[in-house]
């Protein structure tokens, strides 16, 4: 993905016996400028700990927010560690599934919307045609809501990344998906 100045990629590194062999989530943001990019890896963790990690087993973790500025050659980057664990109880599905994550922008097309693939989906949660139970489904979509807003009102309101040059592309909405994810490439090697 292409990083333009003004605009940033934050990496969600994922540990734990869920994710034997590690994942990661991405997301792009915009940011003014306030900050260096450790601070606002931290900002984006703390946005990420307290609202979505009660959705997810305790056998995952989010391990650290590691944040590149952009331009892609000559901008900065750093982390933040987070160690915060799961809140659920159960175990968790096997790591190529996870909760798919539909990012979307007021653009139509291909290139108007992204996913994002979050792992520790609780195994109790998810039938055996591999749709995820309304009520949790509700309680995920609450906070991937909350987490767009929480983003946005700290000045680092998500943005969609693009291969080329086109301008990154506002996120309007998050949208947890019905059906479990899986993609194999997701396990790391």
């Amino acid at each position: 993905m292409v990083i333009p100045s003004g605009f940033g990629q934050a990496t969600l590194v994922w540990s734990g016996s869920a994710v034997p062999l590690g994942a990661v989530s991405t997301h792009g943001f915009e940011h003014s400028g306030g900050g260096d990019p450790s601070t606002v890896a931290g900002v984006i963790a703390s946005v990420w700990d307290t609202t979505w990690m009660a959705n997810v087993s305790s056998a995952i973790n989010l391990d650290r927010v590691e944040v590149k500025f952009g331009p892609d050659a000559t901008g900065p980057s750093g982390d933040a560690t987070s160690g915060t664990a799961g809140g659920g109880t159960g175990l968790a599905v096997t790591p190529q599934v996870a909760w798919l994550v539909r990012k979307n922008t007021g653009l139509g097309g291909r290139k108007g919307r992204g996913r994002m693939y979050l792992p520790g989906l609780e195994e109790g949660n998810v039938n055996s045609g591999g749709n995820i139970d309304a009520t949790v489904l509700s309680n995920a979509q609450t906070d991937l809501d909350t987490i767009l807003s929480g983003l946005a009102t700290l000045n680092l309101p998500m943005h969609l990344l693009h291969g080329d040059a086109t301008p990154p592309t506002e996120v309007t909405s998050l949208v947890a998906q019905a059906q479990v994810g899986t993609q194999r490439r997701r396990n790391r090697r």
